[in-house]
């Protein structure tokens, strides 16, 4: 690498000195990477997704060249330990109509961001297995925590 990414702040900026030539590679959200490979500013070399998407179909996966990986960012809503079911339950339900709303769809599918739902189960799988999974790659690797 030309720069360290550990310097820089955000994924915009990063994109930014990957655009400029001070980065020479980031895995980023296809919502700030795809307008600067259309630009010709940046080349998307891979989709971390596990087949391509309808925003960036000429836009092959890891997976299909070869990298075993298929990999997503997640946001997720977590409340205090104790919170009532009822209220979890309040809370899911609001949040799947919004996932669901057409209008929420309409600004996030264009992004390549791929709108769900889960259970709380659900999401503490996805959260146990980034841990198992990153964690023991951050170790392997000897990579420190940024502070």
């Amino acid at each position: 690498m030309h720069g360290s990414a550990w310097g820089v702040r955000g994924t915009g900026p990063a994109m930014q000195e990957v655009a400029a030539g001070r980065l020479e590679f980031m895995v980023g959200p296809l919502a700030v990477t795809l307008p600067l490979h259309e630009g010709g500013q940046v080349r998307i070399l891979g989709l971390t997704s596990s087949e391509r998407l309808a925003v960036a179909p000429k836009v092959p996966t890891l997976i299909e060249q070869g990298v075993g990986i298929a990999n997503y960012g997640w946001w997720g809503m977590c409340g205090a330990a104790g919170t009532p079911k009822a209220v979890i339950d309040t809370l899911r339900k609001a949040v799947i109509a919004a996932v669901d709303a057409p209008a929420y769809r309409s600004v996030l599918e264009p992004s390549g961001t791929i709108a769900m739902a889960s259970t709380p189960a659900e999401m503490a799988g996805v959260i146990a297995d980034t841990l198992r999974d990153f964690g023991a790659l951050i170790k392997e690797l000897g990579i420190k925590q940024l502070e």
